[in-house]
């Protein structure tokens, strides 16, 4: 599921009182009863959001503020002891755990 649709979908909840469970079911309800067409719409808003963004962090990437992040980060896992190939520097969100 794109996360535009629920983003849309949790804010007409609002002021409910649902737990994230609960809240997580109605949304995916509400997914699988929009029609093709709405689905696509949301689907070709995320395609053209995630091409933003791949474009926008590409640039990023050849700034100085990145090279500096990047210096800063060898540094915090060579004094922390973190182990190579556990983060993947080609994506922010290999950091993400569960």
């Amino acid at each position: 599921m794109l996360i535009i649709a629920p983003a849309v979908m949790r804010e007409q909840l609002k002021g409910q009182e649902l737990s994230f469970t609960d809240m997580a079911k109605v949304v995916g309800e509400k997914w699988q009863l929009l029609s093709a067409d709405s689905r696509e719409l949301y689907e070709k808003r995320a395609g053209t959001m995630k091409e933003t963004f791949n474009s926008e962090f590409t640039n990023y990437k050849k700034t100085e503020k990145y090279a500096q992040y990047q210096d800063y980060l060898a540094e915090f896992k060579a004094k922390n002891g973190q182990q190579e190939g556990k983060w993947s520097d080609d994506n922010p969100f290999s950091r993400i755990t569960y």
